[in-house]
């Protein structure tokens, strides 16, 4: 009986790893890829909104750790036309991201934030390495 509950309890730990394994290698990344795949979000250029909807930026940089964890994005904002605005860092838990994938339309590719653009723009401009 013990032989049977360990042997079901291997086999279950083997599937759930693959499993694991096939999830994880759907979202990496490839040589000479063209855009981001299922699983994938690419976070430079996406334009910020407020709660209203109202397109308040974009995201510029990525802040990221030595083991290559995101903790937080450079947005962008009050720039006319593209041109001039500053730059804000922003705590990457504080940014909700569209569901990632291929075919989530353009519209909704958008990052949320709980901030106005009122708001944003009394926040300490970003330096960077300056």
């Amino acid at each position: 009986m013990k032989l049977l509950l360990v042997s079901a309890l291997a086999s279950l730990a083997v599937i759930a790893s693959a499993a694991l394994a096939a999830e994880h290698r759907d979202a990496a990344v490839h040589v000479g890829q063209q855009a981001p795949a299922e699983g994938q979000i690419q976070l430079i250029g996406m334009e910020v909104m407020d709660q209203a909807g109202r397109v308040i930026g974009d995201i510029t940089n990525v802040l990221i750790d030595d083991h290559g964890r995101v903790h937080g994005v450079i947005v962008r904002h009050g720039a006319v036309l593209g041109v001039g605005g500053e730059e804000t860092a922003i705590p990457f838990d504080q940014v909700r991201l569209p569901p990632p994938g291929p075919d989530v339309l353009e519209v909704r590719r958008r990052a949320l934030l709980d901030l106005t653009e009122g708001e944003l723009a009394e926040l300490p401009v970003y330096e960077g390495y300056e």
